[in-house]
């Protein structure tokens, strides 16, 4: 076989690079927490949908993601990969955090809950017309202020979740004496 021939196996389907068959957990922590920041570094503002009309007169509805809820599924992402790491400093003070955010959205349910209850019939059918109705004591309707004070709040605390997990790396010494390679 010349210089510019090339050879192609014949057992494609058992190839494995010996770089694919390692699992880093150093690195894949490095990346989750990158992603993180790069969620956590831009205006947290809630999701829209973007309308616009094309040259033909067809309307295009497109839907501008909710950025609080995106750093909050990339911290939850985070310490899901980062569980196995966790001290019991880390455990407890991640559970208080999250103990706490569930015991402020029960009370801000029942706050929701209770004024529709107040309400009479005739004006919670024209909630309902609206579109900010409560039919569910266990949900947010995303019309009212319940839900953005409870966004907020949930923010805040994967905002602490993600400090705890950084403090953790550093009790970790960066993952620099241990050697994660699976």
């Amino acid at each position: 076989m010349g210089d510019d021939e090339l050879e192609i196996a014949s057992n494609i389907e058992d190839y494995r690079s010996d770089k694919l068959m390692q699992f880093n957990h150093q690195a894949l922590v490095m990346e989750i927490l990158r992603k993180v920041n790069e969620a956590g570094c831009h205006e947290m503002k809630s999701g829209f949908f973007n309308t616009k009309e094309d040259a033909i007169g067809n309307v295009h509805k497109t839907y501008v993601e909710d950025t609080r809820l995106r750093f909050i599924e990339c911290v939850k992402s985070a310490k899901g990969v980062m569980m196995c790491d966790f001290d019991e400093k880390a455990k407890t003070k991640i559970n208080e955090i999250l103990e706490s955010l569930k015991t402020l959205k029960t009370s801000l349910l029942t706050e929701q809950s209770n004024w529709w209850k107040s309400l009479t019939p005739k004006y919670q059918e024209q909630y309902f017309m609206k579109g900010q109705g409560i039919s569910n004591s266990q949900a947010f309707n995303i019309n009212h202020g319940w839900y953005q004070l409870y966004i907020e709040s949930e923010l805040n605390a994967y905002r602490k979740i993600v400090e705890e997990l950084n403090l953790l790396t550093k009790r970790l010494d960066f993952y620099q004496t241990e050697d994660f390679v699976g």
